[in-house]
Formats: C-alpha cells, structure tokens, sequence
C-alpha cells in the first residue's frame, strides 16, 4: 500500500485512504519472516507519511502488520466486508440433489476454488470414507484451479465418481448454497476474510472451517471452527450429515446480518469518510 503517490497528500488538498484486503502464507523459515518485516517496515517509513487510513478488512489483517512486520497500527481501522443478505437468503428447502440418481442428502459442497492453497485435496482424500458410511452423499467440487485434473484423477482412482460433481465456475452460487448441508472450507493460507463463510451463513447452511486468519471473526460458532487435519474435518462432516448440528441456523443468518451486510459496511465507510473531511471531528474511533 505503500507508494510515492502518498506524498500527494503535502500537494494537494486530497485525503489518502487505502483498504488491505489481504492475507498471506505462513512461513517457518527464519530468513523468509527477516526479509517481510523488513520490506514492509522499510517501506512504511519510506512511503507512509501522506496515508490518512489503511482500512483493514479484518482485526487478523490490521494485527499482521504490527506482529508480523512490526508497524505502526496507529492509522489502520477495521472495517469488514460486507455481503448482499437480500441475494443470500434460502428460499426453498431443498433436501434432494438429484432426484434421478436417489440422493437424499444434500451435498458437502467446497466454493473456495480448486487451488491448492485453497485445500480441495482435503476434502477428496476423506470423500472415500464418508462415502462408506453414507452412500448417497454428494461431494461438490465448485470453480477452477490447477488441482482440478488431479482431483478427478483421484475421484476416479478411487471410484466414487458417483458422488463427486465438479461443477466448473458458476455465475450465481447462491444455489449451490441452498442444496447445501454442509460447506465445508480449508485454506492452507491464512485468511483476509472469508466471503464463502459469510454467504452460506446467510443462506442458512452450516460450515465447517479451518482456524486460519480471520475466519475465527467470520463464524458464528467455535464449533465450526477445526484444526487442520483430514480426521477432524471427516469427523465434523460426519456430525453434521448424522443431522447432530445444535446450532440455530436463523440466528447464524442473524449474526451475519448484524456484522456482515453491505448495508453495514457501507454505512461504516461512510463514516470513515465523514470524519476526514471534517478536520474537527478525531479519528482515534476508527482505529
């Protein structure tokens, strides 16, 4: 976010706002961590004087800076992604997938892309399992990426193409959402924020998710949140297909109403920008 345009700022009467929406990878690696809050320390000092606000999409993305390459927090507030909750609504209760092949439970559905950063291969190495012990569940794999071959690749070595559909990039995933009883979402990178968990909670289904990044801020429930291993993510998908979940999916849909509506959102920039273009007015409320 750091650019020598910032110090447009001592030229012109402008005021400067940049939203980091970003997450990243964790690394273990000594001299990889060394050289990031390096780069990024380096650059704050060189670039950040013209900055009124660096708007952080979640509380994991404002703390990265400060823990993680050791900046300033001082002009960053938190300001999270808001969703559509009139278009992400259930309006039909739809308990079959398709009705030719008898399938009676609706499908664990992954919509966070078949990149391998995004952890599909997770979902296809338990699928065998849980097909065992309930035959008729579907495993929908939705959107692109380059683990797309070798997933089918091991849905096919596997035998279990019956129960697995790859549906491709979609233009409205809102349907996928409704035939839904679980989305289940694994990130191996750690999280901005999570549209994915945000959507299905406003379409009253359930998720399962890694504890990765922000989605912790996301969920409505710590039980939807699982460390990072193919056995609890079998098991938890297991619970919720056994119809075991105690959670109240209306007032899910109430917690991302409240937090994360684009109503609310927008109302929140709007602030923001109010208070900067009224000089009287202290920022210290936004951090």
């Amino acid at each position: 976010v750091y650019t020598l345009l910032n110090y447009l700022k001592f030229f012109l009467d402008i005021e400067i706002i940049y939203t980091d929406h970003m997450g990243y990878k964790k690394t273990n690696k000594i001299w990889k961590k060394i050289a990031r809050r390096s780069y990024y320390y380096i650059n704050s000092k060189l670039y950040s004087k013209g900055i009124n606000k660096i708007i952080c999409v979640s509380n994991f993305v404002k703390s990265k800076y400060s823990e993680a390459y050791g900046i300033d927090p001082d002009k960053m507030c938190v300001i999270y992604n808001g969703i559509n909750v009139n278009r992400f609504k259930k309006d039909l209760e739809i308990n079959v997938v398709d009705s030719k092949d008898g399938v009676t439970h609706r499908p664990v559905v992954t919509t966070v892309g078949l990149r391998r950063d995004k952890g599909s291969h997770y979902l296809m190495r338990i699928a065998p399992s849980i097909i065992r012990d309930f035959p008729n569940v579907v495993f929908m794999f939705v959107g692109e990426g380059e683990c797309k071959d070798y997933l089918k690749a091991l849905a096919i070595r596997e035998k279990i193409t019956e129960n697995v559909i790859f549906t491709g990039n979609l233009k409205d995933i809102k349907p996928i959402y409704e035939l839904s009883s679980c989305v289940a979402i694994f990130s191996d990178c750690e999280e901005a924020f999570c549209f994915v968990a945000a959507e299905a909670m406003a379409t009253k289904t359930n998720i399962i998710a890694f504890d990765s990044g922000a989605i912790k801020e996301v969920v409505f429930d710590k039980s939807q949140l699982i460390p990072k291993n193919c056995y609890s993510l079998s098991e938890n998908i297991r619970r919720i297909l056994e119809n075991n979940n105690e959670l109240s999916l209306e007032l899910m849909r109430k917690h991302v109403i409240k937090n994360f509506s684009l109503t609310t959102c927008v109302k929140n920039y709007v602030a923001l920008y109010e208070h900067l273009l009224n000089s009287t007015i202290s920022l210290d409320e936004f951090h």
